[in-house]
């Protein structure tokens, strides 16, 4: 690398959600000159999305002290900003830590208005009411459910495993389970989406090969995610990757906090 006018070299992080901040702490605190590009107007990523449901606002604590400590290392976090390839090459390194995106089952009526992406649910962009179909028994699955059930709506899930939320805390595990029997959650495990209409979800039961009628007013897909990386066609210095869209991707804060780390600790001073 070479250095900067300041004396310091440059890293260039795009992507402000946790490994990207991560990343950018443990650079500075190396002594490189950092910036952060983040094409939306907040930092934190997908917790901004995770510290919505119940019992979950304690997240964002991590996301509070980024804000504060990294301006006092020096770090410069661009909001609203797309990394422009320009840009990057005036840096010596980039760390790309783009994350990743919900991802959407393609069966026939995916793009239908009663489709919405859990995402973009927690976040505020999109709403719903009434009787809702949330395809996915994960942990997001799960929490959305909840989010779903204390907007007051009547909730169904959808889960081709053998049971939903297997990888929840085993001491939340119970908690939630008899809340959602309390809430009288429909739990459709071993079912496969096959469909979705305006009015509603056809599903297939993987052990029976009956075929399932589900009416509802809107659908919530929460289903994984997909990894969003950056196009680095055009960039002329070392890249790197940390977070979700790194090959070796993450599946919890802590990793995504250690891959941020890792990529900052791997550059060459």
């Amino acid at each position: 690398m070479t250095e900067t006018k300041t004396g310091k070299k440059k890293v260039a992080i795009v992507g402000a959600g946790t490994a990207g901040l991560e990343a950018a702490k443990v650079a500075a605190e190396r002594g490189f000159d950092v910036v952060v590009y983040e094409k939306s107007d907040r930092i934190g990523g997908q917790v901004n999305l995770a510290s919505v449901p119940p019992r979950k606002s304690e997240l964002m604590r991590r996301i509070t002290t980024y804000g504060e400590e990294l301006p006092k290392l020096g770090v410069r976090i661009e909001l609203n900003h797309p990394a422009q390839i320009d840009e990057l090459n005036q840096a010596d390194a980039v760390i790309i830590a783009t994350g990743s995106k919900n991802t959407i089952i393609p069966v026939p009526g995916h793009d239908g208005p009663n489709v919405v992406s859990a995402w973009d649910l927690l976040d505020g962009k999109k709403t719903v009411k009434g009787s809702v179909v949330v395809i996915g028994g994960g942990l997001v699955g799960v929490e959305t459910a909840e989010y779903l059930l204390e907007k007051g709506c009547s909730v169904a899930v959808v889960e081709m495993m053998d049971q939903i939320a297997p990888s929840l805390d085993p001491k939340l595990r119970p908690y939630i389970l008899k809340q959602f029997e309390e809430s009288d959650v429909k739990q459709y495990v071993h079912t496969r989406l096959s469909s979705i209409d305006a009015k509603g979800v056809h599903a297939v039961d993987t052990q029976t090969n009956a075929e399932i009628y589900l009416p509802c007013d809107y659908v919530v897909m929460a289903v994984g995610s997909t990894p969003t990386p950056l196009d680095v066609t055009g960039i002329k210095v070392p890249v790197s990757y940390a977070g979700d869209c790194a090959p070796d991707r993450t599946h919890s804060i802590a990793e995504a906090m250690v891959s941020g780390a890792k990529a900052a600790k791997a550059l060459d001073l």
